[in-house]
């Protein structure tokens, strides 16, 4: 696909239809549209967000109810405890003084948040489900309201980044990349503004207020680094412009294994962004070959070592210990795919001989490891599935799949093949869990469906007497280069002397890349 493809016939016969029927499938779904999932539903307006939406007993209840239990609520977002929320609700129902929307915005972003978690943990309640999901309606649609009030994108405070990166974990959970760099923009802004990203800044503020802002201002960076590699940008907060230090260890070894998620992930986005740097950016592109392998083998190193420690840390004794094993267990997956995409661009050639025998061993781990992931996933439920989903199509590279589709089918692979296959059945459940990955498990069945039909055709009629060789004699596979514009996939003409080589050369890996930047917009929560 890459490619013309040296085992083609240059004529299209009755033989080959299975093959160019495929293809026409490959295009259709390469162009099919994603979903946009947008509510219908009326938004507040300002003056109606300023209007208590819950009565405050209820809010009473559900703080009550809340308080009874260490919550997620706490560990997932830069939220440091009760008295912050209590000190909300009072401003809300009992104010002096005029409160804010982005204060508002917090507010019902963790009620929201944390209706939810009551929902899916806790077995009793004396409040019946029913009632509970309108309290979280309720809560949700205001929060939405105030994301989307413009005071937030305008005025640099701590409610409002607070605010904006309760949102973020919002869409990261629905895999909506698009709105994620809306939201995460917004808040990096702001978070520069302030100095969030020196420690001076945090030096000259009371030891409460500086642990909050150190917490939001690194949730913020995390998110800004997890985009990088995802949508083929530059990151929004600069690695060598913050020298902020990391929030400290915390004592309590409940809570430690979070905070060492925390710092942990931290590094293993900003080495994403690295990757794109010194590998796929325009100044990459400038570098001499020394320079890239020497590139590789750094980041190549550091990976390996992060993933060591990562597989090290112990969080037996933490909080939530179920949910963190859910969480991150998607983590492998990752892993092997950033090391595929280290390993790719160690040449610049597009020969597919010239790419390393790790680059091949990285894909073909990861596409196992993604096989020996997904039953347990599964049997978790669609919320584990749809976080495994967004993990495995937007928060990694499309990489793997597109490298072991194009050696299946430059060395007709049978083991390849089934390889592709085994991950293509996976993929049913995973599409109804979310519809934000619809276009890439399509087209993965499509690269799947299209690597058998070649094969079978080559095994039913071998034509060796009309074949022909591209230029080197070999399937071409380009680097990812996220700086071109987006190749028209309908060069795939159902007649292979139709095939566009060079063309298809800088499009194969950059397909990825492709899915991920054109997601939905903002939703409506599932």
């Amino acid at each position: 696909m890459a490619s013309r493809m040296p085992q083609l016939p240059t004529l299209e016969t009755d033989e080959l239809s299975p093959v160019a029927d495929e293809v026409r499938n490959l295009r259709a779904a390469i162009h099919h549209p994603t979903a946009t999932m947008t509510s219908k539903e009326t938004s507040l307006d300002a003056k109606q967000l300023r209007t208590p939406q819950l009565s405050a007993s209820v809010v009473i209840t559900l703080l009550q109810i809340l308080k009874k239990t260490s919550r997620l609520l706490f560990v997932m977002h830069p939220i440091n405890g009760w008295d912050y929320v209590e000190s909300l609700a009072q401003r809300v129902y009992f104010p002096v003084e005029p409160i804010s929307t982005g204060e508002l915005t917090v507010f019902y972003g963790i009620l929201y948040n944390g209706i939810r978690e009551i929902l899916e943990q806790d077995q009793t309640s004396h409040i019946p489900t029913p009632q509970f999901k309108h309290y979280q309606d309720v809560c949700y649609k205001a929060f939405r309201a105030g994301v989307q009030a413009h005071e937030l994108y305008a005025v640099p405070n701590y409610a409002n980044i607070l605010a904006l990166t309760i949102a973020i974990l919002d869409v990261q959970f629905q895999g909506n990349l698009e709105a994620q760099w809306h939201l995460t923009s917004a808040a990096a802004r702001h978070c520069l503004t302030l100095g969030y990203h020196r420690e001076s800044t945090m030096q000259h503020l009371p030891p409460e207020e500086a642990k909050s802002c150190r917490r939001l201002f690194w949730h913020v960076y995390l998110s800004s680094q997890s985009m990088v590699l995802s949508l083929g940008k530059a990151p929004l907060i600069h690695e060598y412009d913050v020298d902020l230090q990391l929030p400290a260890p915390d004592h309590d070894p409940s809570l430690a294994p979070w905070n060492m998620a925390l710092s942990l992930f931290t590094k293993f986005f900003t080495l994403q962004a690295n990757v794109y740097k010194n590998l796929y950016s325009p100044f990459a592109a400038s570098l001499p070959p020394e320079s890239r392998l020497a590139s590789v083998e750094e980041l190549s190193t550091s990976l390996r070592e992060w993933y060591r420690t990562w597989n090290a840390l112990d969080y037996s004794r933490a909080q939530h210990s179920k949910v963190f094993h859910v969480l991150f267990l998607p983590t492998k997956v990752a892993y092997y795919s950033l090391l595929a995409l280290i390993y790719r661009a160690s040449t610049t050639s597009s020969s597919i001989e010239d790419v390393s025998e790790e680059c091949f061993t990285a894909a073909r781990e990861g596409l196992e490891a993604h096989l020996s992931l997904y039953p347990p996933m599964s049997a978790m439920g669609a919320g584990a599935l749809q976080l495994y989903a967004v993990w495995v199509f937007t928060r990694s590279t499309f990489t793997p799949y597109i490298i072991t589709f194009v050696h299946c089918i430059s060395h007709a692979d049978r083991d390849d093949l089934e390889t592709l296959r085994k991950v293509a059945d996976t993929l049913d459940e995973i599409a109804a869990a979310t519809n934000s990955c619809e276009r890439q498990v399509g087209v993965c069945r499509a690269l799947h469906r299209t690597a058998q039909a070649f094969i079978d055709s080559n095994q039913t009629q071998p034509r060796q007497d009309q074949m022909t060789p591209c230029h080197d004699g070999v399937v071409h596979l380009p680097l990812q280069n996220y700086n071109q514009e987006p190749f028209d996939w309908d060069l795939l003409q159902s007649n292979m002397n139709d095939w566009v080589v060079e063309g298809m050369m800088t499009a194969a890996v950059n397909l990825g890349s492709d899915l991920n930047a054109n997601g939905p917009h903002y939703s409506e929560h599932q």
